[in-house]
């Protein structure tokens, strides 16, 4: 009876066999690496290397016909050859057919039994291989037993551990489960597979947070359909169910038919209440289940579905109710409610406008941030009202183009329809049609405005008083806006003759701390802010700079140019300042005359001096209309505690390092710390030149070694501090040659005694140069090179004649 059994065991393995090598037939390339004849002269050792080798490259035809040579010919106990046959079984067993599959789970079973009774009891991967087989089979405890059995031997043996914790897991004992998961993770954290064991752990221990932060950190860089799943499981079980539903379809879309993942998406639809949905999947899926959570949401569905019809009557019931209630709504009612609504949006304004504000510049930003939520335009500009000149006004916010004029002149001869219009909105076309209103504005203004696209202008008048213009432009269509306009008309007058009277306010506020030409801070708020500032970095031990500025040559530049555009020029200074300091932060003054200042807390020297050159050269890139010469700036600056720690000393430092900057050649600024030794009138050519040295250094404290009284220190070549270096002086006279048509540049030659002479005589003394510079041609001569902008034939022609009768020095 044995005998028989036996036999048919070796019929139906042939069988498995003939199907193996079809199937892998089939999988592979018809290529025959090795024949029989070859393998007949190999032992079986090489064999097994032979088959291990096109196992390990993925061609299981050729690895399978080795290995089954080698059992069947040379050494059927060969452990190593039955466990890569069993590999090649367990690799190629989802290309069987189905019904089949049971078969090959039955022969790993056999070949693992002969390794057991035939080889070696105590074989690990035996034990294991039958456990991976009955697991498959969906024998757990089988499968359990063996995969025990096979740890008995070799206790550390990962694939054993791995399919024992999804048994446990399967199980639901977790505890187990943890036990061995930890145990894999402990030999080895970083195979993908043992962390997705490790995931689904934590969802079947309901640590959903803590499983999604894992997810994130660990697997997010799978596209597994089973992970995708269980992280929608979590989110399921947080009532996060877009997320949950987000994940679910990544799971369907991988795997579109799987019943649970469709299950779990059936639920979630059903919580975010898309009914519809939910019932198209039960029905296409789940007709005839016999799973109650299903049928329970399909029934609950169809009790939804009939809720809705009455839900439905019901608002239209209550629809009837309220157009009846509309109906009826009284007049009186509709009044109040408006009325409310002004109220709150006057207090409104009054609590983000009038109370913040505490200067004209910050009054018209949050005006203009009101108003342009309030009436939904972005494009807005808002004109104040010079103080002393009721007929000048200057431009403080624009956001409608950056052509619309700094400041522009009104007629007020004209300015009787400001009694009716006070507050109130005028299309541009009205004021054009209206020829009081027209020649107030003045005809050009008026068309330069509709060209820039403003459509709607408010006059914002208190105590009878033009304050403000307000200029309201808009890329939508006219009609649309003027209806905008027009309905919020009434609230809008309201509002505007709120800001005019902040405005008023506002001027007798700045009166006391504002200069009224410059609209920095006067020197009176200085001392105050200055002595609060330095406490304060006392306190905090940091540090604070104070810089202080001259315009060079400014009482020559007044009497030449005259003071309409010497004021023009200390407001676009103020302006430099004003741009270069931190808002709500830095002080920008006026000290008084043409000198300006900046109090910068929490800056040391450093970061001063840079900020300090920023501003100069901002200062010198302005240009004026009619005024043919730069304008340049001197700057001293200190710092406490570094060079003062009182008030009137750190003014006294950085006005030192001022007078400083001016004596060595202007244009230049210098830290606290260098001493002026010397009274302008006792100063050499040569001696302004050692001066001007230091002061192009990082103004050290340190005293220089160089006298000032060395009868005889040797005569050379250096280029005073005010002069650019020849070859930055002619780049710069390209770069202007190709943007500026009157340009002239005038060569000296002098010798090296005079060269100096002649330079500062140049630039301090005539006031018409834009830049000089000079190098050595010769042992003792030197080309002096002046560059002229905009000049006048007559004016060269003085400068030519001027140096001529000094220095008695060749000019081209």
């Amino acid at each position: 009876m044995k005998g028989i059994k036996k036999k048919l065991n070796i019929f139906k393995l042939l069988i498995i066999l003939f199907l193996v090598n079809f199937v892998l037939n089939f999988l592979s390339f018809r290529v025959y690496a090795i024949d029989i004849k070859e393998m007949e002269n190999k032992s079986d050792y090489e064999l097994y290397n032979i088959a291990a080798e096109y196992f390990n490259k993925g061609n299981d035809q050729e690895a399978f016909k080795v290995v089954k040579y080698l059992l069947e010919n040379k050494n059927p106990k060969n452990r190593e050859a039955l466990y890569l046959l069993i590999e090649i079984l367990i690799r190629n067993i989802n290309n069987f057919p189905e019904d089949k599959r049971k078969d090959i789970f039955y022969q790993i079973i056999e070949k693992a039994n002969w390794i057991n009774d035939n080889i070696d009891y105590y074989d690990y991967k035996a034990y294991y291989y039958k456990g991976w087989a009955f697991y498959n089979l969906g024998d757990l405890a089988t499968a359990e037993r063996n995969f025990k059995e096979s740890l008995k031997y070799y206790a550390n043996y990962l694939p054993s551990l791995y399919y024992l914790s999804k048994i446990y897991l399967d199980k639901n004992d977790l505890e187990n489960a943890s036990k061995i998961i930890e145990r894999i993770l402990n030999i080895q954290s970083n195979n993908i597979n043992f962390k997705k064991l490790y995931f689904e752990l934590l969802i079947k221990q309901n640590k959903f947070d803590e499983a999604i932060d894992y997810f994130y950190s660990e697997l997010s860089n799978l596209n597994d359909e089973n992970i995708y799943y269980l992280l929608a499981l979590s989110y399921y079980n947080k009532n996060e169910f877009p997320q949950a539903l987000n994940y679910i379809d990544k799971s369907l879309n991988i795997k579109p038919n799987d019943n649970d993942y469709l299950k779990l998406k059936v639920k979630i639809l059903f919580k975010l209440r898309n009914y519809k949905n939910a019932e198209e999947i039960i029905n296409n899926y789940f007709k005839d289940t016999m799973d109650e959570e299903i049928k329970n949401i399909y029934s609950n569905i169809q009790v939804i579905k009939k809720q809705k019809v009455y839900i439905l009557i019901a608002v239209l019931l209550g629809l009837l109710v309220v157009i009846i209630g509309v109906y009826f709504y009284s007049k009186s009612y509709k009044e109040s409610r408006y009325k409310r609504y002004l109220r709150e949006q006057k207090a409104s304004y009054i609590e983000k406008v009038s109370k913040k504000a505490e200067n004209l510049e910050l009054l018209t930003g949050y005006a203009y941030d009101f108003l342009a939520k309030f009436l939904e335009v972005p494009k807005i500009g808002i004109y104040i009202v010079d103080s002393k000149k009721d007929n000048t006004l200057y431009s403080y916010v624009n956001n409608i183009s950056e052509d619309l004029p700094v400041a522009f002149y009104v007629f007020t001869k004209y300015s009787t329809w400001l009694n009716e219009g006070a507050n109130k909105p005028f299309s541009i076309y009205q004021i054009q049609e209206d020829p009081t209103m027209s020649e107030y504005f003045g005809g050009k203004n008026l068309i330069n405005f509709k060209k820039l696209g403003v459509k709607v202008i408010i006059p914002a008048v208190s105590r009878g008083a033009l304050q403000a213009l307000i200029l309201l432009a808009d890329g939508k269509e006219e009609s649309a806006f003027f209806e905008n306009i027009k309905q919020k008309k009434d609230l809008l007058s309201d509002i505007v003759e709120e800001f005019a009277n902040d405005i008023m306010s506002t001027r007798f506020k700045e009166a006391a701390i504002l200069d009224e030409l410059t609209r920095l801070y006067n020197r009176r708020y200085m001392l105050q802010k200055l002595e609060e500032e330095i406490s304060k970095a006392n306190q905090t031990k940091s540090k604070l700079s104070f810089i202080l500025c001259d315009i060079d040559n400014f009482k020559k530049f007044n009497d030449t140019y005259g003071h309409q555009v010497g004021d023009e020029v200390l407001r676009v200074v103020a302006k430099v300042f004003k741009e270069s300091s931190r808002a709500d932060f830095d002080i920008p003054f006026r000290y008084g005359g043409e000198e300006i200042g900046l109090i910068l807390p929490n800056t040391d020297s450093e970061k001063a001096f840079q900020i300090a050159e920023r501003i100069r050269m901002n200062v010198s890139s302005k240009k004026f209309e009619g005024v043919p010469t730069i304008i340049t700036i001197s700057i001293g600056l200190a710092t406490y505690p570094d060079h003062a720690l009182d008030v009137e000393s750190l003014i006294k430092e950085a006005d030192e390092a001022l007078y400083y900057s001016k004596k060595t050649g202007k244009n230049k600024t210098t830290i606290a710390g260098v001493k002026v030794l010397l009274n302008e009138s006792n100063l050499s050519n040569q001696q302004l030149q050692d001066l001007s040295k230091i002061g192009n250094d990082k103004f050290s404290d340190k005293p220089s070694d160089k006298s000032f009284t060395d009868a005889n220190l040797k005569k050379e070549f250096k280029l005073p501090a005010f002069c650019y270096s020849y070859e930055d002086f002619i780049d710069y006279y390209n770069n202007l040659k190709s943007n500026i048509s009157n340009i002239k540049l005038v060569s000296i030659i002098s010798d090296l005694d005079n060269y100096e002479k002649i330079l500062y005589d140049v630039h301090f003394n005539l006031l018409l140069t834009e830049s000089v510079s000079a190098k050595l041609i010769g042992n003792n001569e030197v080309e002096i090179k002046i560059l002229l902008v905009e000049r006048s034939e007559k004016e060269i022609q003085d400068l030519i004649n001027s140096v001529q009768s000094k220095f008695n020095v060749k000019i081209s």
